[in-house]
């Protein structure tokens, strides 16, 4: 997958409209990654820790909350004018 000209696109290689790292690059990253992997326990992440005095925030409890005052407001709608008979 390259083209021996480096100012051509690589949009419409292996058929795929347009090249993005969701892509070829992702699907390569995979397969090595599978390969290199192989074998070896599943580690989970550590728990997060408190950085600069600041204690991790917990984004499962969280619930957003919006801003009235940010809101968009909703246009009133205009009456179609009706002919008379």
């Amino acid at each position: 997958m390259f083209r021996t000209d480096a100012t051509l696109s690589l949009n419409g290689i292996g058929g795929l409209r347009s090249v993005t790292g969701g892509t070829y690059p992702a699907m390569i990253w995979n397969a090595y990654m599978k390969k290199a992997l192989k074998g070896l326990p599943i580690e989970r992440f550590p728990e997060p820790a408190n950085v600069n005095g600041i204690e991790p925030i917990n984004m499962v409890d969280a619930v957003p909350t919006l801003d009235p005052s940010l809101a968009i407001p909703t246009p009133t709608p205009t009456p179609t004018p009706t002919k008379k008979r």
